[in-house]
């Protein structure tokens, strides 16, 4: 796994960020995060530390290759490396820091999602967190509870960062307003301890399901 994500690193190195304005039939982005700390008192113990999250996607757009059918294929692969705030500093519960995990490459997520009209669908190995359970604002802050709440993340196994499961996701988009999202997740996506690479792709009903719905409610505030 280490060889094939340095492999994909040096891949994407030449390609323009996926982000600007000229369609492309491959798009690539690669995103780097970094959390310096330090534990000045309580805890487990005092020190500073660092912990790093390198982000690796590639989407293959096969709607401008004019294939039949269209639709789009993403790949994502992640990195996380340094000391862990959470495990060997704080030993919080939640979790401080929202790239807290042990030092390992793996498949993050890897799925094919086509949109025909106001209807999509989506089946692969997906995170739970970028469609659902999720705030707009969240993302500006650290602490990873603003990710998705500890009710669902401390209660569950949800398909969330850093192990993700296979998922079936669909949509429909009745105007600009009302739209409607469900899905159906594996109900134990395991751990990066028993599955290192990320590379479990199984759906069972031994192992359960999680199935999700969301139907956004536009609020309008009139000013006069």
């Amino acid at each position: 796994m280490k060889q094939l994500f340095m492999g994909l690193l040096c891949f994407l190195m030449p390609f323009k960020s996926a982000s600007q304005e000229n369609e492309q039939v491959l798009a690539a982005e690669a995103i780097y995060t970094g959390d310096f700390f330090n534990s000045f008192f309580g805890g487990t113990k005092q020190g500073f530390g660092y912990m790093g999250l390198i982000d690796l996607s590639l989407s293959l757009d096969l709607n401008l290759l004019g294939l039949k059918g269209g639709g789009a294929f993403s790949v994502n692969i992640q990195n996380t490396h340094g000391r862990s705030l959470t495990g060997e500093y704080v030993g919080d519960i939640q979790t401080i820091s929202n790239i807290d995990n042990r030092n390992a490459a793996y498949l993050y997520q890897l799925f094919y999602a086509r949109q025909t009209g106001k209807v999509g669908f989506l089946i692969g190995k997906h995170d739970l967190n970028s469609e659902f359970i999720a705030s707009d604002l969240g993302g500006e802050y650290v602490n990873s509870s603003f990710g998705i709440m500890p009710a669902v993340s401390m209660n569950l196994s949800p398909s969330i960062f850093p192990k993700t499961s296979a998922a079936l996701v669909a949509s429909y988009q009745a105007n600009d307003q009302i739209s409607i999202k469900a899905a159906v997740y594996d109900g134990n996506p395991l751990d990066l301890e028993t599955d290192p690479y990320g590379l479990d792709f199984k759906m069972s009903k031994e192992e359960g399901f999680c199935q999700l719905q969301k139907q956004p409610i536009p609020i309008t505030k009139m000013v006069r």
